[in-house]
């Protein structure tokens, strides 16, 4: 029996390019465009530093076994780099929840 991924290309990620160029992944941005494009350095007191230590030792820990587990090496190759995709927008949101909280103490 062939795998979903031979054949016609990689159905994975076929199908999550086809939700999000059809709009069913939704991107919020509800803070000004430019802070998305721009470094920001945890703020001093913050307990973010710690938030994206925990994230990345989860992910290299699921990494990890992933490449234990998994003997194909199209799905291993497609497992870690949608993990590697988590992993960087989990992180871009610890950052971002703390943009907000700055920006609304602000005001």
């Amino acid at each position: 029996m062939a795998s979903s991924f031979s054949s016609g290309g990689n159905r994975c990620w076929t199908w999550f390019y086809r939700k999000l160029t059809y709009g069913l992944v939704k991107l919020i941005m509800d803070i000004p465009i430019e802070e998305y494009f721009r470094y920001h350095p945890p703020t001093p007191g913050s307990d973010r530093v710690r938030k994206h230590d925990r994230i990345n030792a989860l992910a290299l820990e699921f990494a990890k076994a992933v490449d234990v587990e998994i003997e194909d090496p199209q799905c291993k190759q497609f497992a870690i780099f949608a993990l590697q995709q988590a992993r960087m927008f989990a992180n871009q949101g610890i950052t971002v929840d703390e943009i907000r909280q700055n920006l609304n103490a602000e005001q």
